[in-house]
């Protein structure tokens, strides 16, 4: 005994399946673009790191794991100093206390999802 099922019925769940699998990227790029853009401007606005030093900020994917900071030796040790703080400045903690800027992303990303209709 088997049970046949339409071929109409197999590509309307393919086209849904798109859909949402489309919405979950376009929500994801969406709240790496919020982390990045707020963080950018935090450090930009902060005496520590400055417009320059805050447009070298990036995020990049390692490992299974989506990391923001500052990759390339012409900037690392003035990340370093700025966020850990060295003899001139105190420590920043700017990339390490991203709990609120996370959260704001996800909130982002949840809106996305919603006005496409997705979950």
């Amino acid at each position: 005994m088997g049970f046949e099922i339409p071929s109409y019925a197999v590509d309307a769940l393919e086209q849904h399946v798109l859909l949402h699998a489309q919405a979950a990227h376009d929500a994801t790029v969406l709240a790496h673009r919020s982390v990045l853009d707020d963080v950018r401007e935090a450090a930009a606005a902060h005496p520590s790191w400055g417009p320059e030093l805050a447009a070298q900020i990036d995020t990049w994917d390692e490992n299974d794991r989506t990391w923001i900071g500052i990759r390339g030796a012409g900037f690392e040790s003035q990340a370093f100093a700025a966020e850990y703080g060295d003899e001139k400045r105190a420590p920043s903690g700017l990339m390490r206390t991203l709990d609120n800027t996370m959260n704001l992303a996800a909130q982002r990303a949840q809106q996305h999802l919603a006005s496409r209709g997705a979950f």
